[in-house]
Formats: structure tokens, C-alpha cells, sequence
């Protein structure tokens, strides 16, 4: 689960290594799973990228530290949260995304975003 503070690590390729939740939408709720879209701070960027440090993004979780349970019954945990980073019509600012995808992608309402996906699980 994803709360306010908790750190992201962006897996795609627009220069962003790790940022700062600091809102999550809609604005009622206190934490959100995968799938889910939050605001963040960015913390660390390379040096060739366009973004700087302090710039709000948009991100969306592919998956938390917390438990995923699909619908046959199934498990996943990965060590650390992440995510990609989104444009404002909810598109990938990033044209690859590296490491896990999850398959819930390609049926939920961001199902546009699996043809960047490298590897399934």
C-alpha cells in the first residue's frame, strides 16, 4: 500500500530513478494499491534528463511491497515499489518500461500502456 510519504522507484525511461508520493487520487483516500495513481515529488533524476528535482509528476503503480492477489488465487511481492510516470491524459511519458509488468494491466483502463511492457508475470 501506497501512502502519503512513501517512496517510488520509476522504472521507465524518462530519467526518473526514485520520487516522493505526496497525494493520491482521488483525494479522500489515505493509501492505494497497484493500479492506482498518485502525485509525486521527484527525488533523484540523471543528469540527462529533463525533469529536475522538486517537479511534480503523475505516477502510476504497477506494484507495492504489499501483497497483490489476483483472482485464482495467486500471490505477488516484490521488494519495492514502483511505478511509471504519466503524461495528463493518462498516457507513459516513458516509450519503455524495464522489469515486472503485471498482466492486470492489459484488462484494466490503462491497457494502452502494456504494448511498453517487456516481460510478463
Amino acid at each position: 500500500m501506497i501512502q502519503k510519504n512513501s517512496y517510488i522507484y520509476v522504472v521507465d525511461n524518462t530519467g526518473i530513478l526514485i520520487s516522493k508520493c505526496i497525494g493520491i487520487f482521488p483525494s479522500r483516500k489515505k493509501y492505494t494499491n497497484s493500479l492506482g495513481v498518485v502525485t509525486a515529488s521527484v527525488q533523484t533524476v540523471l543528469s540527462n534528463s529533463k525533469f529536475k528535482k522538486g517537479m511534480l509528476v503523475k505516477i502510476l503503480l504497477l506494484a507495492t511491497k504489499y501483497v497483490h492477489v489476483r483472482k485464482n488465487g495467486r500471490t505477488i511481492r516484490v521488494n519495492r515499489n514502483i511505478g511509471i510516470v504519466l503524461k495528463d491524459k493518462l498516457t507513459a511519458r516513458g516509450t519503455r518500461i524495464k522489469g515486472l509488468g503485471l498482466q492486470e494491466i492489459r484488462h484494466s483502463k490503462y491497457g494502452r500502456l502494456a504494448v511498453l511492457l517487456h516481460r510478463k508475470l
